[in-house]
């Protein structure tokens, strides 16, 4: 007899096969590489996107302060300067808010960065230790992470040997150039 808990899910699964419907896979507690990837990569262009708004604007507002400053010398009316100058200023405070907006971003792709490290040194412990040499390490934290998914769906980790060495029941082990080359084939 199956347990009420398991029965339930498969129940499902096979209303969902009737139907013509995919099974939906259940979704893990962790981010998939390839989110925190992306989320990661919009957040840093949002981050460049304000930084070079902020640097924009600020130099139209010296733009518009140095007008100003001409615009006074040649005897322009006080208004004109006046509005000159108070358009400086509104760009000032723009540049500002786009400042603080970066360093609100900056922050968040800090902690982005510190949660990808994490999530690559828990992914890396959970490879044998003599496999972790397999892992590029020209790639960012993101790339490894996805290279480290697709090596698992290859099966590169699973139930492999030491290399070099036996396991019980087992002949001597795949190398690591033997494991790396079956991964990399087309």
């Amino acid at each position: 007899m199956i347990p009420e808990e398991t029965r339930a899910p498969q129940e499902e699964e096979q209303k969902q096969e009737q139907a013509g419907v995919e099974p939906q896979e259940t979704q893990s507690s962790e981010p998939a590489p390839e989110d925190v990837s992306a989320e990661a990569e919009a957040m840093d262009e949002e981050l460049q996107r304000a930084i070079e708004e902020s640097e924009r604007i600020e130099r139209e507002a010296k733009e518009l302060e140095a007008q100003a400053e001409e615009a006074e010398q040649q005897g322009f009316s006080p208004e004109y300067v006046k509005k000159l100058r108070q358009e400086a200023a509104k760009r000032r405070i723009e540049a500002k808010q786009y400042r603080a907006e970066a360093e609100t971003l900056k922050k968040r792709v800090e902690e982005q960065e510190r949660a990808l490290d994490e999530l690559l040194q828990a992914e890396l412990e959970n490879i044998p230790e003599n496999l972790r040499g397999l892992v590029p390490q020209g790639l960012s934290k993101a790339e490894q992470l996805k290279w480290i998914a697709q090596a698992k769906k290859a099966g590169i980790f699973g139930n492999v040997p030491p290399v070099g060495g036996e396991a019980p029941g087992r002949s001597k082990g795949p190398t690591k150039e033997e494991l790396l080359r079956s991964f990399l084939k087309p």
